[in-house]
């Protein structure tokens, strides 16, 4: 006996007469966590990481100057101070 599938909205046969969902749902339970969940795509993410890259460029110098004061720049002197000279 063939069930149909448990996602909302579908009335497709599941994968077999033990399984839940469609096989395409199966797949996107799998890669996603939900059976509608859409893939996230690079064209999805492009405007964050254009305004993420703006932000660090926007405050690098800013950002160097902190991660000299931190503790772990004591081991590292010769490349922060590197670091420095090429901002300034």
């Amino acid at each position: 006996m063939l069930r149909t599938c448990r996602a909302p909205g579908c009335r497709a046969f599941a994968a077999s007469s033990f399984a839940v969902y469609f096989p395409t749902r199966k797949r996107n339970l799998r890669r996603h966590g939900a059976v509608d969940q859409k893939a996230i795509t690079k064209g999805h993410l492009k405007p964050y990481l254009k305004a993420v890259r703006e932000r660090i460029a926007k405050n690098w110098a800013a950002t160097i100057k902190v991660r000299t004061v931190l503790p772990h720049s004591t081991l590292f002197p010769r490349v922060f101070s590197d670091l420095l000279r090429q901002v300034s």
